[in-house]
C-alpha cells in the first residue's frame, strides 16, 4: 500500500514556496559575492607599491582625458 502525500495548493503555500526559494537564492548570491570580495581583499593586501604604481600613468591618462562633447 503506497500512500501519496500531497500538499494542497493554496495562495499561502505558493507564497511560502516563493519566499523560501528567493531566500535561498539571495543567500547563495551573497555567499559568492563575499567570496569575490575576500579574494579582492587578499589581492590588495599582497600588492606592493611598485605593482600599484606600475600603470599609474595609464590610469591617470584615462581619468584626465577630456570627454568628447555630445554634439561632435
Amino acid at each position: 500500500m503506497s500512500e501519496d502525500i500531497t500538499i494542497p495548493k493554496s495562495n499561502s503555500n505558493n507564497f511560502i514556496g516563493k519566499f523560501v526559494v528567493l531566500t535561498l537564492l539571495s543567500c547563495l548570491a551573497g555567499y559568492f559575492f563575499t567570496l569575490r570580495e575576500v579574494a579582492e581583499f587578499d589581492e590588495g593586501q599582497q600588492l606592493t607599491l611598485e605593482q600599484y604604481t606600475a600603470e599609474f600613468e595609464h590610469h591617470k591618462a584615462k581619468l584626465t582625458k577630456k570627454p568628447k562633447p555630445l554634439w561632435e
